[in-house]
């Protein structure tokens, strides 16, 4: 089955390092964004899904009525599985009990918080609208309202972090007992006030002290590194992301929201315009807002099974790619066997992207 992505655009306020398509002080926009990510699903009127992941931007900044709305919608218009895994992300200052007792009753089962780090002056420096505390009252509120599954991200490399402050975030993000944990380093990105403002990154060497940190700390706690970034209690894997990484099939709503279906027999990668007013414009007047379709070669799909399924730590096939390569990088500690599948090490993952030019 497909997978079922929804962009909501809404956010409290813009965080100094984000590039995502979102924006603040917009939500005056949430009832027609919603009718319009409505009008925009039913095209797809009676699809089967077994994931359904809604992301941003800021899920929870919608008022309660509209993400019900939404969510009730969505449900009548597809074919969800009863063992759907649901997910929302949160950001921690938006908790609020009746909220997610809602989302809960409405099929909701799983909750992405936007933690961050647990050190205040870290936060306001990277433009975040929570504290410390409002990340453990968002676990609390989490069980609270009954849902146990839920996943926090973190990130490291941020301006001023040092090993200390990272060791603390990811001894506290233990308190919280999350099932499932992100962990990404700060990238400097194009057009963000980070950007525009020369905020430089930490140094490549603490960078990478800091992630295998992290590695070592999340599994001697029980947390199966399953791909370059994420972490797991067993069973408890992001069974959504997983999509992307083995190149499966997903619907894609919103703003700026990306889709890979088969259409005609190909497959196709689109996406959708990004400003809210266009989106909203273009589907109410012609039903689409996509504004890019690529058509995949066997030559592309083959190149995307090779980068997405090597973030995986299960690997992919090694037949995907040069024999004689993947020796090379085994002999060198970069890469290991795993029965029939190849994947990156610790090691390797610190210099993936060459590798992955290298191979493809």
């Amino acid at each position: 089955m497909k997978g079922l992505y929804i962009h909501i655009p809404f956010c409290l306020s813009k965080c100094l390092y984000c590039d995502f398509n979102s924006y603040a002080g917009k939500l005056a926009l949430a009832s027609p964004y919603v009718s319009a990510v409505l009008k925009e699903a039913e095209k797809f009127s009676g699809s089967r899904v077994d994931t359904v992941y809604i992301g941003g931007g800021t899920p929870t900044a919608l008022p309660l009525s509209e993400i019900e709305r939404l969510i009730c919608g969505i449900r009548d218009i597809f074919d969800i599985d009863k063992a759907a895994e649901f997910t929302v992300e949160m950001n921690p200052k938006t908790a609020d009990r009746e909220y997610l007792k809602t989302l809960k009753e409405i099929g909701v089962n799983r909750i992405s918080i936007g933690a961050q780090s647990f050190n205040d002056d870290i936060l306001k420096r990277i433009g975040r609208a929570h504290k410390a505390s409002d990340i453990y009252s968002a676990a609390e509120t989490c069980h609270a309202a009954g849902i146990e599954n839920y996943s926090l991200d973190l990130m490291f490399s941020l301006p001023g972090q040092t090993m200390k402050d990272w060791t603390d975030t990811l001894e506290n993000a233990l308190k919280c007992e999350p099932k499932h944990i992100s962990a990404y380093g700060l990238k400097i990105e194009h057009g963000t006030p980070f950007y525009k403002k020369g905020v430089k990154p930490l140094s490549e060497e603490l960078d990478r002290e800091m992630y295998h940190f992290a590695a070592e700390f999340f599994a001697e706690n029980g947390f199966i590194q399953y791909e370059i970034s994420n972490f797991a209690l067993k069973g408890r894997e992001s069974l959504h992301n997983l999509k992307y990484w083995r190149c499966e099939e997903y619907f894609g709503l919103g703003a700026g929201a990306h889709g890979y279906i088969t259409d005609s027999g190909k497959k196709v990668r689109s996406a959708n315009v990004k400003p809210i007013e266009e989106y909203i414009l273009k589907i109410n007047e012609n039903g689409t807002a996509a504004e890019e379709k690529n058509i995949l070669t066997k030559e592309d799909i083959l190149t995307e099974k090779i980068i997405m399924g090597l973030r995986l730590t299960e690997g992919i096939p090694q037949e995907l790619v040069s024999s004689e390569k993947a020796a090379l990088y085994i002999k060198n500690g970069f890469m290991e066997r795993v029965e029939s599948n190849i994947r990156f090490t610790l090691k390797g993952f610190d210099v993936s992207n060459t590798i992955l030019s290298d191979l493809i």
